[in-house]
């Protein structure tokens, strides 16, 4: 199995890795950089031990990044083949990389917040009054976009508006905002570790701020 997790955001690539890393918590754990060797050196890799009675995971961390992906179809086919859990953490990697990877079967876990375009601006205009200091305006905001969106779009634009209100506020109240950033994210882990509803985690989350 190959992994690629992608993402500027240091928090969300850790919780996803930690994630995947928990499905398997009885495999020995390989971390892999530029350090060790290139690309093509992961083929040591490819035929765990017979003795070892789990598959490992090999963590290869930025060794790719930006437009480089020094390896071929075939190498990327025996990679997928072998019984390793390979998992690539790269901050960056080009459009054409990921979709080239998509189409050989590599899973890709990216964490994009899309810009706004003008037919969106609705979302982002609901997303604010998630903030307002009414508890009963906050509720009836969220049940009206969880109606309209998926709760991945909200969570997502819900961390970029508390990072945005975190920048631009001072004292007491940009010490509120962190906790609140805080919150939320605990309330995600707690969704992928135990499996529930986020929708209803962040909505605890919002309503007790």
């Amino acid at each position: 199995m190959i992994t690629f997790v992608i993402s500027d955001d240091k928090i969300f690539r850790k919780l996803k890795i930690d994630s995947i890393v928990k499905e398997y918590s009885q495999s020995e754990i390989i971390t892999f950089d530029d350090l060790h060797g290139e690309i093509l050196d992961l083929e040591q890799y490819f035929f765990p031990s017979l003795f070892s009675g789990n598959n490992p995971i090999v963590l290869v961390k930025y060794l790719i990044g930006g437009n480089n992906l020094t390896m071929d179809n075939i190498f990327l086919k025996k990679m997928l083949m072998s019984p390793t859990i390979f998992i690539f953490e790269e901050m960056t990697l080009a459009r054409s990389i990921i979709t080239s990877l998509k189409k050989n079967g590599v899973i890709i876990h990216e964490n994009i917040i899309e810009k706004p375009s003008k037919k969106e601006d609705n979302i982002f205009n609901e997303i604010k009054l998630l903030f307002d200091k009414d508890k009963k305006i906050r509720w009836l905001s969220y049940q009206d976009i969880v109606k309209k969106y998926p709760i991945e779009a909200i969570i997502g634009l819900t961390y970029w508006k508390i990072k945005d209100l975190i920048s631009k506020s001072k004292g007491s109240q940009k010490e509120k905002y962190k906790i609140l950033y805080k919150d939320l994210l605990n309330a995600h882990t707690k969704s992928w570790e135990k499996g529930a509803k986020l929708d209803f985690l962040i909505e605890k989350v919002i309503l007790l701020f």
